[in-house]
């Protein structure tokens, strides 16, 4: 209850002055206004001029009260006049609110993520359609050609050729649909993780062999290193082969000709650090933070595969953290990226480390 005349706190009840953290006599000496930070004493009295004048029984609004600590918080206020003859008298119930407004805007983002969510996995999925017509046409074109022989009996050169094109597109399908299930397999908490020892540099000399030919072809030059005395790797070997695998790749692929690839791997306490390198044509500073997620395509983050699902580091980010490790990215445009992924070692590192 307060004085409109003199902008006085007449009467506070004990919740709110506990609210607010003032005393009685502290409060009978501010105004409502100190504690309102919004309210200039212009803006106030125009907000109870219809009460004043009876266009208005009762005024709702939310605002803020700041505490005696400088602390505020939301409330929701009831306003009434009670005495209309001078000085004029008004009575304020009070709610606090923070909860429901914390509440309320927990909703909006989750609300806000979901449509963002929603309509990237509806790129994903136009995307995708494309994606599987490309190389289901050449399977059912160059099939329909040597069903027909139109190039003669099947012992044709031409057919030859027809036959390493469809091979080629049933290979990049497959690849396709097991991304698809990968993610799918991930998300689900149904992909089977069986950790073991695993040779870090056995481990990288794979995947640095396998992504020989595409970095020759590209006309990058791809190294590795690995420091002296590597403790082992305590992780699933299928998944640990797929995450350097799907680096290694995106690395080599969107690294221009005469650019380099470097593999690293050492040790830091009791983790395997595995850092991949690139000179290649970097992560905008907005795409970066989304460069993980799933469902997101390579028209919009360059570098995910440009002619595969767009669910290359999203695997490898569900795999990382399956294992308890981290993944971070650090990119610039046309300076190249640097992927560093930290994973638990085996009991090797342990002994080490102790």
């Amino acid at each position: 209850m307060f004085d409109a005349y003199s902008f006085r706190f007449l009467q506070v009840n004990r919740g709110a002055r506990a609210n607010l953290g003032y005393t009685l006599a502290e409060l009978r000496a501010l105004s409502p206004l100190d504690v309102k930070p919004q309210f200039s004493r212009e803006t106030f009295e125009k907000l109870i001029e219809p009460l004043r004048d009876g266009s208005e029984q009762q005024i709702v609004l939310e605002t803020v009260h700041r505490r005696k600590d400088g602390s505020e918080y939301d409330v929701e206020i009831y306003l009434q006049l009670i005495q209309s003859e001078t000085p004029a008298v008004f009575v304020a119930i009070i709610q606090d609110i923070s909860e429901r407004k914390h509440a309320d805007e927990s909703l909006r983002a989750a609300l806000v993520e979901a449509e963002r969510a929603n309509k990237a996995k509806s790129e994903f999925l136009a995307t995708m359609s494309h994606e599987f017509r490309t190389p289901l046409n050449a399977i059912l074109g160059f099939s329909e050609m040597m069903r027909a022989q139109y190039f003669g009996p099947l012992g044709s050169k031409n057919y030859n050729e027809y036959a390493k094109d469809i091979h080629d597109s049933g290979e990049h399908m497959l690849e396709l649909v097991n991304d698809v299930l990968d993610i799918a397999a991930i998300e689900a908490g149904k992909r089977v993780i069986v950790k073991d020892d695993i040779d870090v540099e056995g481990l990288l000399n794979v995947c640095v062999r396998s992504a020989e030919k595409m970095a020759k072809n590209g006309g990058v030059k791809l190294a590795m290193e690995t420091a002296n005395g590597l403790p082992t790797l305590f992780a699933d070997r299928r998944s640990s082969l797929q995450i350097v695998n799907n680096l290694i790749s995106n690395a080599v692929k969107f690294t221009d000709q005469g650019g380099s690839v470097l593999v690293s791997a050492f040790a830091n306490q009791d983790n395997i650090v595995i850092k991949v390198i690139d000179t290649g044509v970097g992560i905008s500073p907005e795409q970066l933070p989304n460069i993980t997620e799933p469902f997101v395509q390579a028209d919009a983050n360059p570098h995910f595969a440009q002619d595969g699902t767009g669910l290359g580091l999203s695997i490898v980010k569900s795999l990382v953290e399956a294992h308890d490790g981290t993944l971070t990215i650090e990119s610039e445009v046309n300076e190249g990226t640097t992927v560093t992924v930290t994973l638990p070692g085996g009991q090797e590192a342990v002994v080490n480390q102790a």
